[in-house]
């Protein structure tokens, strides 16, 4: 499911704070991007998109995931997400 094919970086994109507790913040053009965030199985648990260079991630568990941002059904940026 994800492998190195799957890791694009065309966006100069951070996500902070890390680990993050209730809020994910953005540096880099993100207003208006979709974000999908995944167990590391695979398993899609957040789908939104971003406003104002954040989410709220308070229903996720505590643990890893990947975040993945896309635009015009593009993957620009994929990240680990760590949630305390």
């Amino acid at each position: 499911f994800f492998n190195r094919n799957n890791f694009r970086f065309f966006y100069p994109i951070f996500s902070f704070p890390v680990p993050a507790k209730e809020t994910l913040s953005f540096y880099g053009n993100v207003a208006g991007l979709n974000i999908k965030i995944y167990t590391l199985q695979g398993t899609l648990v957040e789908e939104n998109i971003i406003i104002d260079n954040t989410i709220d991630i308070k229903n996720l568990k505590p643990g890893a995931y990947i975040a993945r941002l896309i635009k015009n059904n593009q993957i620009v940026s994929t990240q680990k997400l760590i949630k305390q």
